[in-house]
């Protein structure tokens, strides 16, 4: 079985001080993969920095109203 998160936002400062162990402990865990939501202009290009970052990482990008 594949598990994927289809909706995350690794950008939110909340996951700052251990983001590197949080994307570690679902590759552990059997996440293969993590969709990194981007909703504005700025948050689309840290999705986009992220999943350059992370393997496991996929950006999404959007601009919602």
């Amino acid at each position: 079985m594949s598990l994927i998160d289809t909706h995350a936002h690794l950008d939110e400062e909340a996951f700052e001080p251990d983001r590197d162990e949080i994307v570690a402990r679902a590759t552990e865990a059997g996440v293969e993969a993590i969709f990194t939501i981007g909703l504005t202009l700025a948050t689309s290009r840290a999705a986009v920095e992220l999943a350059g970052t992370y393997p496991s990482a996929y950006a999404v990008v959007g601009n919602q109203p």
